[in-house]
């Protein structure tokens, strides 16, 4: 609008006078970003993918041990492993997934964790995991196998 103001002016005074700017664009004050250079490298231990956890009761994250506590139908999506259970530990130091069912009140196991990787499927009582070296330890492990349990 101001310009059109300007050269309505000049239409009335016949004169053809060049408007200059007046706003000037200043540098910017603030100096750049200085989080980048505060970084820590990442680790060469640490894993690549994305790990995903949900819990029906609780979670519980420990930033200083670097650990995640779930309690009540948890479950941990890493890749394509997925494991459920009762209660799940998480250690990000290690990269260990702990997990372990329940007993309900007449001493039945309940939520006895379950770990899934592709088609296969293993039921335990205890289940750890190594994000980084893909490997399990499984007690008391009970699987599906044509149309048996093994």
């Amino acid at each position: 609008m101001f310009l059109v103001v300007v050269q309505a002016i000049s239409l009335f005074s016949q004169e053809i006078k060049p408007v200059t700017d007046t706003l000037k664009i200043q540098q910017d004050s603030i100096a750049a970003d200085t989080t980048i250079n505060n970084l820590k490298p990442v680790s060469p231990d640490a894993i690549n993918k994305l790990i995903t956890y949900n819990a029906q009761d609780y979670i519980k994250n420990d930033l200083i041990n670097k650990r995640a506590f779930l309690v009540g139908s948890a479950v941990v999506n890493y890749d394509d492993i997925e494991i459920k259970a009762d209660s799940i530990i998480i250690d990000m130091k290690s990269n260990l997934v702990y997990a372990v069912g329940k007993t309900d009140s007449i001493g039945k196991p309940i939520g006895k964790p379950v770990f899934k990787s592709g088609s296969q499927e293993f039921e335990a009582d205890t289940l750890w995991y190594n994000f980084k070296t893909k490997k399990a330890r499984i007690r008391n492990i009970v699987t599906k196998q044509d149309e048996g349990l093994l």
